[in-house]
């Protein structure tokens, strides 16, 4: 700072985060030097109550000036459907490393083909006790998160990719987590009062300013400040059961995710049933899992479809 202003006569009011990466110890230091504004690639328009963080845009990509209009007015924000999946990490457990690289490709490769924009994983066994990524905090079942996040970030494109977490683990074993990993969006679970949810959502944001904040619906009443929420439901409840359950909750704030959870008798015509009713009812974001990407269950070429088709907003009344 000081040389810049030597250099310049004045000293600089913000900072640019290269390739817009930061945290919250990045934050810290640069209010430190008295920088008062920074500016992120964070793909969300900038809001008066965002200051003083300044979501800029980038230009290289675009090819006609219909595609500076559409960066300008956020058409990409605007218009995002979030179409998931998910998968079960337990596969990788007590592989090799070959046949671990084996199985991540091809769940890489099962992501491309179903045209999905976002994946949610539980980077946790069932119990709670050990964990998919590196941590000395608690043992680990296998290490492959940030391999996971890798290819599909880098590979496939992936820019959603969101975790579901207990509200109940060690201040560590997130810091862990939320340091060494990349990831968009997580969905604390099971916290048992505000206090506790807003105690793991301020570790997540330390890391990760941008982060997006989820909550399971069932818990949304010990839950802060969020961004969405996540609804588990079954596919093959009733047709008007499941309408209703989504036009209840879509009004609601913040914004609903369905997943719906497929059991081992459910069929992919009661998948694509249920999404084909989520439409109908106005939901915009929605997925399935677990997806058996080793065996294709369910078959790509019937699910694929049904699971990036675009849902029209009925007209305001």
């Amino acid at each position: 700072i000081a040389r810049i202003r030597e250099e310049l006569g004045q000293r600089p009011l913000g900072i640019t985060w290269p390739y817009g990466s930061y945290d919250g110890a990045a934050l810290d230091a640069a209010a430190d030097v008295g920088l008062r504004l920074y500016l992120t690639l964070d793909d969300e328009p900038t809001q008066l109550e965002d200051l003083p963080r300044i979501n800029r845009s980038t230009f290289r990509d675009y090819r006609a000036l219909a595609d500076l209009g559409d960066a300008l007015t956020f058409k990409d924000y605007r218009r995002l459907q979030l179409r998931f999946v998910t998968f079960d990490l337990g596969l990788l457990e007590d592989k090799d490393p070959d046949e671990r690289e084996r199985l991540i490709l091809e769940l890489e490769r099962r992501v491309e083909v179903l045209r999905a924009n976002a994946v949610v994983l539980r980077p946790f066994t069932p119990d709670n006790k050990r964990a998919y990524f590196h941590t000395e905090a608690m043992p680990v079942a296998a290490d492959v998160l940030s391999q996971i996040a890798y290819q599909l970030s880098d590979r496939a494109g992936l820019e959603h990719f969101i975790l579901r977490v207990p509200a109940s683990l060690d201040a560590a074993v997130y810091a862990d987590l939320a340091r060494l990993n990349w990831f968009s969006g997580v969905v604390i679970e099971n916290a048992p009062t505000v206090a506790d949810f807003e105690r793991v959502a301020a570790l997540f944001r330390r890391f990760k300013p941008d982060i997006k904040i989820g909550v399971d619906a069932e818990a949304s009443s010990a839950a802060g400040e969020t961004d969405f929420r996540m609804i588990d439901l079954d596919p093959d409840m009733p047709a008007d059961a499941l309408r209703k359950m989504a036009e209840e909750a879509l009004p609601q704030s913040p914004r609903s995710l369905f997943l719906m959870h497929r059991g081992p008798g459910d069929s992919v015509d009661t998948l694509r049933a249920a999404m084909a009713v989520l439409r109908s009812a106005g939901a915009a974001h929605y997925g399935y899992g677990p997806d058996d990407y080793v065996h294709d269950v369910p078959p790509f070429l019937r699910i694929v479809r049904p699971l990036a088709s675009y849902t029209i907003a009925a007209p305001p009344k």
